[in-house]
């Protein structure tokens, strides 16, 4: 079981760091308390709590009925040498998010870009044209703009969050303050300028949108890593606390119950708990989880709800595979309706980054794995799709990678049933078929031909769960598209 955060933790580190980041600079309104909770969906209380506990540290002031603002200020010489500090102790970290963000945030930009429409490519033509009397901080603020605009195009409920939370990492507010930053920029610029990477996505160029991107993220990471080399020279070498990237692909909203639903969904779609037979009892459960009795039955009251069980007083909980009929109803409940999108948009993201995963992870993945992997999967315990994308994950050489595809993983664990819902074991069957096409391009050696069928793996999982809750009720399914995979 992952450690909890609460939606309380989520919300307030998401909006310190980006204070301190400096993606909401000294004396800007932070947004209403009504817009924080349509954000971040959740209360007015977590919201009120949250704003209360950043003005008790002095990074906003707030009054009644007024905006809170930030007052804390990055040039402010305490705020300054507290950055210089955080930044030294993380600049390896720091290196690893650029590296990610060129890997992740092209690809991203290249798939959103088919929802463009006429009227939004004049609107950025428009821009273009304009760019050349902007100042270099308006240019980039503009093309930080785009990109997040053109993601928001996809429809897909993860990435906006994903390309923010890599963003804030990144420093970049404070880099753009250093003395000889811009000399930097000058000397490693390798994209020409903001205009000549934004010009492919006007055109729907996606080979180019992803060439172009990588080459600004590659060129700003250089001379960022000059900028630190400075602050080591000019600075003594104190250690700040080293923090990692962390991303919450689910903001928060996951508790200790939902993980359980989860687990217990995966084991019955995977027929390790068999449809008609009983679950252990719930004291038996709390004790296998960890959790307490309570914990269990909050658990099983979700698991009834959502069709795959049925508790009966006395004799116990009993295993159901759920129906047409039962989907159908699920659908019709909001919080349901969110999450399924929302699992549906961890399989879209995971069908574009895997391919790319895969081959990061290649040279990692010796032949000891490979036998062992291979074994697992013959044995059948689990979902092979799955155990073959948890052996990528644990082989990245990135962490900002690694915790973005963990975050997604545990995502989808909880939407597993919707591939078994409708046809069973046969479904069960066919996935299981395409994931050993990626097992045996690993014992070939054929690194791309792996890269490519695990991410038609999840092509067809995408597919096949989206029209399927289509016909259940779920129209807003329809806009979470297949990628092309043979492109990503």
């Amino acid at each position: 079981m992952h450690e909890k955060q609460t939606l309380h933790d989520y919300v307030y580190h998401h909006l310190r760091e980006q204070i301190i980041s400096g993606q909401r600079p000294y004396g800007t309104k932070l947004p209403s308390m009504s817009q924080l909770c349509e954000f971040y969906h959740v209360g007015i209380r977590t919201v009120r709590d949250v704003l209360s506990r950043l003005k008790n540290e002095g990074y906003i002031i707030s009054e009644e009925r007024k905006a809170a603002v930030v007052i804390y200020c990055q040039n402010d010489p305490l705020h300054q040498e507290t950055a210089v500090h955080t930044i030294l102790a993380n600049q390896d970290n720091i290196r690893e998010v650029y590296q990610t963000l060129a890997v992740v945030i092209p690809r991203l930009l290249a798939f959103s870009v088919q929802f463009y429409d006429d009227e939004d490519l004049k609107a950025l033509v428009y821009k273009l044209t304009r760019l050349k009397n902007k100042s270099i901080e308006a240019r980039t603020q503009i093309c930080s703009y785009e990109f997040y605009r053109l993601l928001d195009r996809s429809h897909n409920l993860l990435s906006r969050d994903l390309f923010a939370s890599l963003e804030i990492f990144t420093y970049i507010t404070f880099f753009r303050n250093q003395p000889h930053f811009l000399d930097y920029i000058l000397k490693h610029n390798a994209f020409h300028n903001i205009g000549w990477v934004l010009a492919p996505i006007a055109k729907k160029d996606q080979a180019s949108i992803i060439e172009r991107s990588q080459t600004m993220f590659d060129s700003v990471a250089a001379a960022i890593n000059d900028s630190m080399i400075d602050l080591k020279i000019e600075n003594d070498e104190h250690q700040g606390q080293t923090k990692l990237y962390q991303w919450s692909a689910n903001r928060g909203r996951d508790q200790y119950y939902t993980s359980i639903v989860r687990d217990l969904i995966d084991k019955i779609g995977t027929g390790y708990y068999k449809e008609n037979n009983y679950l252990p009892p719930e004291a038996e459960l709390a004790k296998l989880y960890g959790v307490s009795v309570a914990t269990i039955r909050s658990a099983l009251k979700v698991l009834n709800e959502l069709g795959f069980a049925k508790t009966m007083n006395v004799k116990g909980t009993k295993v159901i595979l759920q129906d047409t009929a039962d989907t159908y109803r699920c659908m019709q409940h909001h919080t349901y309706r969110r999450d399924t999108l929302l699992y549906l948009s961890g399989l879209q993201l995971m069908a574009i980054l895997i391919k790319p995963a895969a081959r990061l992870a290649w040279d990692q993945i010796d032949a000891k794995i490979k036998a062992a992997l291979s074994q697992q999967v013959k044995q059948g315990a689990v979902i092979p799709l799955a155990l073959i994308s948890e052996c990528v994950i644990a082989h990245q050489p990135l962490q900002p990678l690694k915790e973005i595809l963990q975050q997604v993983s545990q995502l989808l664990h909880w939407g597993y049933y919707y591939s078994f819902f409708a046809q069973g074991p046969a479904s069960e069957q066919t996935l299981a078929s395409r994931s050993w096409l990626a097992i045996e391009a690993l014992q070939e050696k054929d690194a791309q031909q792996f890269a490519e069928a695990l991410a038609d793996c999840y092509c067809h999982v995408l597919d096949y769960v989206r029209d399927a809750l289509v016909k259940c009720g779920l129209a807003a399914a329809a806009a979470l598209i297949t990628p092309d995979c043979s492109f990503y």
